[in-house]
């Protein structure tokens, strides 16, 4: 394999990272009794009583959720819609369907803390489609979670960061699509180190986008299973399509591919007030805009 070197000089050197791969079972949240009872009298708070199960079948313990452990999971309280959500995603695997600006990676690192604080020797992982987010969801989950975050996309991949990745030197991995899928064919990463594995603008997950690869991926490992790492997906518009049937296909296949149900939280409508500021151009820039166009229209001509 080939990675950049240590010293960040550009040049490519071979890279002999050997993945590491945890050698306790997965803990995962099971649900002893009905959504309907898992209603605390708090009144903004949902929870309930949860059992944590290895992914060889054998429960391991029971755990009382309670609200003080959810406004200890994350600095931001969860609004009462989040709570819900979060008892949905931590029970299986879900696609969750919320607004721009309503939440989603708040929900995403309740998820991210709460299953790394039943596995500790496993990771979360986050996997987005842009270097710029890289940055972005890393700085706000460590903020809110207190976990070690490592940030990975193509300009920054090194040795160095890769051996401390697999020395479990780091809670969570941030890393773009692209970047992630190179490893995994590079062997420098098992999907079986990780515990969550959220996908963000998971509406993306068509075609030939190495989102699909990375869902291929661990569907190949065997992980789409419920004894597997909780997938998350995090979109506003999970589809586009034009008529009813369409958008219902679309939907029914990214599910399917995810091995995941589709939540729709109940967002409280929060009216937004605009303000308008009229803007009129100066003589100048309407001098500007008529030479402009009459040159635009000569080109034309």
């Amino acid at each position: 394999s080939l990675v950049q070197n240590e010293d960040g000089n550009g040049e490519m050197k071979p890279c002999q990272i050997v993945p590491l791969v945890p050698s306790v079972p997965l803990v995962l949240p099971q649900q002893n009794n009905s959504m309907g009872e898992m209603v605390h009298n708090f009144g903004w708070f949902t929870a309930g009583e949860l059992s944590v199960q290895k992914d060889d079948g054998s429960d391991r313990n029971v755990e009382h959720s309670s609200s003080s452990d959810l406004c200890s999971i994350t600095k931001t309280v969860p609004r009462n819609y989040q709570v819900k959500a979060f008892c949905e995603v931590l029970l299986r695997n879900m696609i969750v369907v919320m607004p721009t600006g309503t939440g989603k990676t708040l929900l995403a690192a309740l998820l991210i803390k709460k299953m790394k604080m039943l596995n500790p020797e496993h990771m979360g992982l986050f996997v987005v489609d842009r270097i710029p987010l890289v940055f972005q969801q890393a700085d706000y989950l460590q903020y809110e979670t207190g976990l070690r975050v490592c940030r990975v996309c193509g300009e920054n991949k090194k040795i160095k960061t890769l051996r401390k990745l697999n020395e479990g030197k780091y809670d969570v991995l941030v890393v773009t699509a692209g970047c992630l899928v190179s490893m995994l064919e590079r062997e420098q990463l098992d999907l079986r180190l990780f515990c969550t594995i959220v996908v963000d603008e998971c509406h993306h997950t068509t075609g030939g986008h190495n989102y699909m690869l990375v869902l291929k991926e661990v569907e190949s490992e065997g992980l789409l299973t419920k004894l597997g790492p909780r997938i998350l997906g995090l979109t506003a518009s999970p589809v586009s399509a034009n008529t009813f049937k369409a958008a219902k296909t679309k939907l029914e296949n990214l599910c399917a591919i995810f091995g995941a149900g589709i939540l729709y939280p109940d967002v409280p409508f929060s009216p937004t007030t605009v303000e308008w500021n009229e803007v009129c151009r100066n003589d100048q820039q309407r001098e500007y805009a008529i030479w402009a166009l009459k040159w635009v229209k000569k080109l034309l001509d």
